[in-house]
């Protein structure tokens, strides 16, 4: 009799066979489905993961977990239906003197957000950029079965891990959640309910056994990770830490299948010397000490190094906010 995993991974091989097949218009409208499960689930959610890392559910602090959890992936769920619907065709916005594309801002919210922040995309072929490019589902491939190791610190990370596998290669997923933050499973089931339905995402919890029995399973194709450099060796080269480098170096891994990861890293942070003026610094000053204090620190891209030029003239003061700015800070629990 199979297991409950391996019944799991059948399920998924079977939905992402499907969903091969199913066009973009659907695709979009399935994303929309998840929407409304996603609202109706998102105070729970928020108010349970305050609970977890002890944080007022009522307090501003309380934000970050709505901002971070909830409304990004509403904000995905949109962006991709819309994207799926043919909404941000950017032929307008083609330069074919430099064969470029500007793709940000794409909306008001973006320009807010990031004031004077452009994207752009340049072509290598000539004349790329004004055709659009319309990609069919089933020119991703035919799919198969991913194991998302999911992340432990920012909430949105397992589901958002998953439905980008699902759009951009036709997998589907089975996100193994991180101990840390399984407490979420019910919400994240509620929340894409419509997905779980099709066979295209499943959540499970367990501890580094169900991860290995799920990631070593013959039926699984690719694997993704959000973690430390550790797990990744961990689950790529060898589970026992004392011979991880003897493997690297000859080369032989215990894991011979496509694996992408997000890890840990000592993110820098650059400041450009001036002339700048005092509410510049200031300003400047508080948005890497927002970005050292969000989510306690836990983050891939909170700023772990800080550059300056030795010779800027205002290199002082601007520390001497960036201090002012952290001793503000409200305390935070290491969750």
């Amino acid at each position: 009799m199979p297991s409950l995993l391996q019944e799991l991974v059948e399920t998924a091989a079977q939905g992402a066979r499907e969903w091969a097949a199913v066009a973009a218009a659907d695709r979009a409208a399935l994303l929309r489905e998840c929407m409304p499960s996603l609202q109706a689930s998102s105070a729970e959610w928020v108010r349970i993961s305050c609970e977890a890392k002890g944080i007022d559910p009522n307090s501003a602090l309380a934000g970050e977990e709505w901002i971070s959890g909830p409304a990004v992936i509403m904000r995905h769920l949109r962006l991709y239906a819309e994207t799926l619907e043919g909404k941000h065709a950017v032929e307008n916005l083609y330069r074919p003197e430099e064969n470029c594309v500007q793709v940000y801002p794409s909306a008001y919210l973006d320009s807010f957000l990031f004031p004077g922040c452009k994207g752009e995309v340049y072509f290598h072929c000539d004349g790329v950029g004004s055709q659009r490019a319309v990609h069919q589902p089933q020119s991703l491939g035919e799919g198969g079965v991913a194991a998302v190791l999911g992340a432990g610190n920012i909430n949105s990370i397992p589901p958002l891990d998953a439905i980008y596998l699902l759009l951009t290669r036709n997998l589907a997923s089975i996100v193994k959640l991180n101990p840390v933050n399984d407490y979420l499973q019910r919400h994240y089931q509620l929340a894409f309910a419509p997905l779980m339905k099709r066979g295209l995402v499943q959540f499970i919890c367990g501890d580094h056994h169900v991860a290995a029995e799920l990631i070593h399973n013959p039926a699984v194709s690719h694997v993704h990770l959000t973690g430390s450099e550790q797990t990744y060796d961990a689950v790529v080269w060898n589970g026992d830490v004392s011979k991880v480098e003897a493997a690297k170096h000859s080369g032989i891994k215990q894991l011979d299948k496509p694996v992408t990861a997000e890890l840990g890293a000592v993110t820098p942070v650059f400041v450009v010397p001036g002339p700048w003026s005092r509410a510049d610094l200031k300003w400047q000053a508080r948005h890497v000490a927002g970005m050292l204090a969000h989510n306690t620190s836990f983050n891939c891209n909170a700023p772990k190094l800080l550059v300056t030029a030795r010779h800027w003239k205002q290199r002082e003061q601007f520390m001497t906010q960036l201090r002012a700015a952290m001793k503000e800070l409200a305390r935070r629990s290491q969750w």
